[in-house]
């Protein structure tokens, strides 16, 4: 997850704040003043308003560093930290590559929350608890036991899930049944959650809408946890060569109307390669005329609408996953593809891809 305004850079992780949680911190802003007013002055409320949501802000942030710091150390690349709505989440660019690595990535986000709530406790010795200091380290203190003691719960997306991931992925060595058994009680727990909440509302206690919420999100997550895993496999099943129906080539003078008519007939995801004197010197699309009006087709070739090969387009075998096609979109959305015997002999696009998936 990668959106919202990017706030941040901490050892080379950006991070960022989804307008959602914009939104959380003024309400949690107003709320915590009008609740500290009662025992303080306007202005000492206000700042302890607006500190309350820097130490919510701050330890949720501290808790994602954990996992992210310790995923750097077993060689994951760490895309971004984005805090939204429900909390936050840190993005990898791939699994841990084994059980335990996976199991220690997940506890370091609640062996920090502990950390920090240790911390909290020790300071509370030294300063009166109703004090602006002692106010402070209070909120600490309950917000990282909050944060670890929920995370810690056994189901997927939550930190305890990914813990039972991974002891599942270690005892069966299969990494979808790990998947398979942390999101199955992922949703019972969201499932829970959802009913815990909908009986609060029921019994006039409205702050249990938040605690629907919350379930709604586990179990949702919980279950698209199952489908990506499913989607990984099929595309780790399948290579470029044998699942995809590789474009053919055209001539490079070939009228753009002729190419419009024999070859896209309508398909706007078509795409061939260039020819000329049985060289490779392009790409053409159905798209890629599309700010030419119609009546000016037959006046261009195809040469002048493709996107030439001197662009140094990257290109990948055709034996090649389809999992790792996906991730090469990152980079460019068209990806040459190579015969063993290293000749170019198609383009691959993510619309390919989504087809070869269907069928």
């Amino acid at each position: 997850m990668k959106r919202g305004i990017q706030v941040g850079n901490l050892f080379g992780i950006p991070f960022f704040l989804d307008p959602s949680w914009l939104f959380v911190a003024a309400l949690l802003t107003l709320s915590n003043t009008v609740t500290f007013a009662a025992g303080t002055g306007l202005v000492q409320s206000i700042l302890l308003g607006v500190l309350s949501v820097v130490i919510i802000f701050g330890s949720v942030l501290a808790h994602e560093l954990g996992h992210s710091l310790i995923a750097q150390r077993f060689g994951i690349e760490v895309k971004s930290i984005s805090l939204f709505l429900l909390g936050g989440m840190a993005a990898f660019d791939k699994e841990p590559a084994k059980p335990w690595q996976s199991f220690v990535i997940a506890a370091a986000g609640p062996m920090v929350s502990l950390g920090l709530y240790l911390l909290a406790v020790l300071g509370l010795g030294y300063v009166p608890t109703n004090s602006f200091a002692g106010i402070l380290l209070s909120l600490l203190l309950s917000m990282n036991l909050a944060l670890a003691l929920f995370n810690l719960l056994p189901g997927l997306p939550l930190d305890g899930g990914q813990m039972l991931k991974a002891v599942v992925w270690g005892v069966t060595k299969k990494f979808e049944t790990g998947v398979k058994v942390a999101a199955f009680t992922g949703q019972l727990l969201g499932w829970g959650l959802m009913g815990l909440g909908g009986y609060a509302v029921f019994v006039g206690n409205y702050s249990g809408l938040w605690l629907a919420v919350l379930g709604w999100f586990i179990q949702s997550t919980a279950r698209l946890n199952v489908q990506a895993q499913q989607l990984n496999q099929r595309l780790s099943d399948l290579t470029v060569g044998d699942s995809l129906k590789l474009s053919g080539s055209v001539a490079a003078n070939l009228p753009f109307s002729t190419y419009q008519e024999e070859y896209v007939k309508g398909d706007m995801t078509a795409q061939h390669l260039v020819l000329w004197q049985d060289e490779v010197i392009g790409i053409i699309s159905a798209t890629d005329g599309s700010d030419l009006p119609t009546n000016l087709w037959g006046y261009n070739q195809v040469r002048q609408l493709m996107t030439p090969m001197d662009t140094q387009l990257p290109s990948i075998p055709e034996s090649t996953p389809l999992v790792q096609v996906v991730e090469r979109f990152n980079e460019n959305p068209k990806l040459l593809v190579r015969s063993l015997e290293g000749k170019i002999i198609g383009v691959i696009s993510p619309e390919m891809v989504r087809r070869a998936l269907a069928a």
